[in-house]
């Protein structure tokens, strides 16, 4: 995990990060960086809910690994 980094950086590290070492399954801290930052775009809660599992779904979609 690197901190800092928004739900949508950590999905296009997903594969390196997550796929190369072959686990079973990934737990994905996401979302806590992706609220202020949002919320500061005037985007409310259900929005940054959908983009953040958008962005991390559609990772872990193409890799196969289930979160």
């Amino acid at each position: 995990m690197i901190g800092v980094d928004a739900a949508s950086h950590m999905a296009r590290r997903f594969g390196a990060d997550v796929i190369q070492p072959r686990p079973r399954n990934v737990v994905i801290p996401a979302g806590t960086n992706d609220v202020p930052h949002m919320l500061g775009q005037g985007k409310d809660e259900d929005q940054i809910v959908r983009l953040v599992a958008a962005a991390l779904r559609a990772a872990a979609r193409a890799t196969g690994v289930p979160p």
